[in-house]
């Protein structure tokens, strides 16, 4: 697992966008493999820079403060659809009870004590939706 974007920075996660970028700065100069004959300097350069670059982008860190390591793989628009999705549902904003549209990502498997929506959250009968992490199927022999 990779180390907490965070912690490579050595920032809060309160941190203004001012604090991430002199912490960056700082350390890319000081990891920088033109600088820094160190032969792991490349690979600690490498991964500040990611962290800044997921850091510096507030939806990328929102996404990754609410989903952690798996936020890559989770879609851009993931907080757009979800509420679309509970709008269609019947949510007291939309004025709509009942079922949700057909095609729409929750349509599918309405009457099922469990379902799986597009994104990989999953909800039991009673249960709120939880982000849950796509599983590999199993291969046919």
């Amino acid at each position: 697992m990779a180390r907490d974007h965070y912690e490579v920075l050595g920032v809060g996660r309160d941190a203004g966008a001012e604090e991430i970028q002199a912490a960056y700065r700082r350390l890319a100069r000081a990891n920088h493999p033109d600088v820094n004959r160190d032969p792991a300097a490349e690979d600690r350069f490498k991964e500040i820079n990611d962290a800044y670059h997921v850091l510096a982008d507030p939806s990328s860190r929102r996404r990754y403060d609410r989903f952690g390591d798996d936020h890559r793989r989770v879609p851009e628009d993931w907080e757009e659809r979800v509420s679309r999705a509970g709008a269609a549902a019947g949510s007291p904003a939309s004025g709509t009870r009942g079922a949700p549209e057909p095609g729409s990502p929750t349509s599918a498997g309405r009457g099922s004590t469990s379902r799986t929506c597009w994104a990989g959250c999953s909800a039991g009968a009673a249960g709120p939706r939880r982000w849950a992490a796509p599983t590999r199927r199993p291969r046919s022999r």
